[in-house]
């Protein structure tokens, strides 16, 4: 598994500063997040050929550009120009190199039932999955909102039709709403983009208190990645703080390096057997001799 690391926490700085803190902090790939469709470093008026160029010199990948747009129930103007953006962000991902956009979960009003955001967003993403596909872009959709556990993103990427929509797959989104990994990778195997990692203490019901680095918090990590190696992901952990003018310079770049470090450290762990049972059912059941003579079960 490679590692990249998210510039949502990182927004004001430009893409060679970008890229070196990249390689420094020990991370081979980068995403590009974005706020409501906005790309400052993928607008339609800049000249894409430096950032290509920068990221091949260092030989750093541009694992995703993240939209920040999710569809729930949108009126039809609204939802239209989202997907407007979404396709123009794919254009200008593939004219970079980068294989993989993607836009969130939904988080819907009152007045919208489940069903009518599954519908509609079902239907926006195959039409979009499709028309990436033609520039060998994957469309991924990050859990969140509404579709926050496994079984609707496996629903949503199976009633899109097609393999260019896949899902950016976040555990702590999972662990908010009690979802146990050992669920959901197997679910998801074949429906994987990519994993996001973000790590927070969790108050008693289930809300994020703060933010850690990753192996601080409720994301069980070394479980997480034995369980990846279990359906033999070979793929990108994405390293992602959420946008906090509170952090400093100083505490990203301890923040990103110890994530990088530890994550380094378990995937040069062996690799571990995972049963799905408390004991292994097929282990041989000798009878043994105790010390005086009679016989006892180990």
């Amino acid at each position: 598994m490679k590692l990249a690391l998210s510039n949502a926490m990182l927004p004001s700085l430009d893409p060679d500063a970008l890229i070196e803190k990249a390689r420094a902090w020990g991370y081979d790939g980068l995403e590009l997040c974005g706020v409501h469709g906005e790309q400052r470093f993928l607008t339609t008026s800049s000249d894409l050929s430096p950032l290509r160029r920068s990221l091949a010199d260092a030989g750093v990948t541009l694992l995703s550009v993240h939209t920040g747009l999710s569809f729930g129930h949108s009126p039809r103007r609204a939802l239209e120009d989202r997907k407007r953006l979404v396709l123009e962000l794919i254009e200008r991902a593939a004219e970079v190199g980068c294989r993989c956009v993607v836009v969130s979960g939904a988080r819907i009003q009152k007045t919208v039932t489940k069903a009518m955001a599954t519908t509609q967003t079902s239907e926006t993403l195959g039409e979009l999955a499709l028309e990436a596909a033609k520039k060998r872009i994957t469309l991924a959709i990050e859990n969140a909102g509404v579709f926050a556990g496994s079984r609707e993103l496996w629903y949503l990427c199976d009633a899109g039709g097609t393999a260019a929509l896949r899902v950016c797959w976040n555990p702590l989104t999972s662990a908010i709403v009690r979802e146990s990994p050992t669920l959901a990778v197997p679910r998801l195997a074949a429906s994987l983009a990519f994993v996001r990692l973000t790590d927070a203490v969790l108050g008693p019901r289930g809300e994020i208190e703060r933010y850690v680095a990753i192996g601080r918090g409720a994301v069980a990590t070394p479980k997480l990645i034995q369980l990846l190696r279990g359906i033999a992901y070979s793929g990108w952990l994405c390293v992602h703080w959420p946008r906090d003018p509170q952090t400093d310079a100083a505490s990203a770049d301890e923040l990103f390096s110890s994530s990088a470090a530890y994550l380094r450290a378990e995937l040069d762990k062996p690799v571990v057997e995972l049963s799905a049972y408390k004991g292994d059912k097929n282990a041989p059941r000798f009878v043994t001799q105790a010390p005086d003579g009679a016989s006892a079960s180990p």
